[in-house]
């Protein structure tokens, strides 16, 4: 059975995950019920197919509903101490659904208010909800003024939309509990910011390991800068995962046993490691899901599979480091197609292909709609619930 969802975090004014979104991700639904057909695949993957502990393990989790899903009664399903139902904007505030909101917070189950903007048919829900959602994009410059007047009702506010961390900063001062968007993905420019030597010499693997005449004699060279890299290599060339027939007598000896492949996901962790201390864990998760969807989409083409994996995870270096993308590759060696892709030039085959990824990550259905390298999106919506375990193994597994 297709999977149809993809889910959205939702952080803590400290950036730990306090829940997470579930978001429709099948193909477009044209009928009058949309609304109530897409939480319905959504509960349906969430609960039975893929299992809720799996997507979103111990977070609580938010899911749109409209006023036919209430009056279905669907939100019984959910377990109460960990679900959020979010009450659509244009849900109006009849007292049967106010009677309904009622009864699901009686049961447990907590209520979000979803983009609110004073609109006159949803103000008698205020009083009755655990969470207000307030689109900040929508709002812009009047954020400040939103938040001062529904911090009298003390409901904790979710800023949603948050697309940079200056945002994310500037709601956190006003008073904003919860943030949602993609604020974590975005850099914020600090000329100051440089990659230290150790992290340096990381990428730089990286990119020779791209470079149509990288050698491994060229790996070592760059390895060999740090003694300490060289050591966990060695140590993992030789660990018991890693099969071998031969002595190893080299650096170089023991980048070609490793193969290309093993090598790029090795500094990749090692990368990953080192880059995100300070960063929240799901951001390590999405550099490592969309890695995983991007090798999974480029259709078992040997030539590509590496390239494709390497782009999904670079993808979040300007987030990984706060500098601007661009500032990143000045100091690196990408191959051209790596680097373009990573740019944002989706005219070669792996911009195409993490172009892509981004459109689905991000519910981008106009260009989805006109992708030639996938025809049907429930297809890539599994591919992305493989992509996230994972990704959750990976990470899981760096963390014990």
């Amino acid at each position: 059975m297709s999977a149809f969802l993809a889910k959205q975090p939702i952080f803590q004014d400290d950036l730990h995950v306090f829940g997470y979104e579930l978001l429709y991700r099948g193909p477009r639904i044209s009928a009058a019920n949309g609304g109530a057909i897409a939480t319905a695949r959504v509960m349906c993957d969430a609960l039975s197919d893929i299992g809720l502990d799996r997507i979103v393990t111990d977070k609580q989790v938010f899911i749109n509903f409209d006023r036919e899903m209430l009056e279905q009664g669907a939100a019984s399903l959910l377990p109460p101490d960990r679900s959020v139902v979010e009450i659509l904007e244009h849900v109006e505030a009849t007292p049967d659904v106010i009677d309904l909101v009622d009864e699901l917070r009686t049961s447990g189950v907590k209520v979000a208010l979803d983009d609110f903007a004073f609109q006159d048919w949803a103000i008698p829900l205020l009083t009755h909800v655990d969470f207000i959602k307030i689109d900040v994009l929508a709002h812009d410059g009047d954020v400040a003024n939103v938040a001062a007047k529904l911090q009298l009702l003390d409901v904790p506010l979710i800023a949603e939309k948050v697309e940079t961390r200056a945002q994310y900063r500037r709601c956190r001062d006003l008073g904003y509990r919860y943030f949602q968007g993609y604020f974590f993905a975005k850099p914020e420019t600090l000329s100051s910011n440089r990659i230290d030597s150790g992290q340096l010499v990381i990428l730089q693997i990286l990119a020779a390991l791209q470079q149509e005449d990288g050698t491994p004699n060229g790996v070592a060279r760059i390895l060999a800068r740090d003694v300490g890299l060289v050591h966990r290599l060695l140590k993992f060339a030789n660990s018991a995962a890693i099969r071998r027939r031969r002595t190893l007598t080299s650096i170089a000896d023991a980048i070609i046993v490793l193969g290309q492949s093993t090598m790029c996901r090795w500094a990749s962790l090692i990368l990953l490691a080192q880059l995100g201390g300070n960063k929240p864990k799901e951001l390590l998760t999405l550099a490592l899901t969309r890695a995983r969807l991007c090798e999974q989409l480029s259709e078992l083409d040997s030539s590509m599979a590496t390239s494709a994996f390497t782009v999904g995870l670079l993808s979040v270096l300007d987030a990984l480091l706060d500098r601007p993308m661009p500032v990143i590759l000045r100091d690196l060696d990408l191959a051209p197609e790596l680097a373009a892709a990573l740019l944002g030039d989706r005219a070669a085959p792996l911009g195409t292909l993490l172009g892509l990824v981004l459109d689905y990550e991000q519910g981008r259905w106009s260009d989805l709609d006109k992708s030639e390298h996938i025809k049907m999106t429930s297809s890539l919506a599994d591919s992305y619930v493989c992509a996230l375990e994972f990704a959750r193994s990976v990470s899981d597994a760096g963390s014990k």
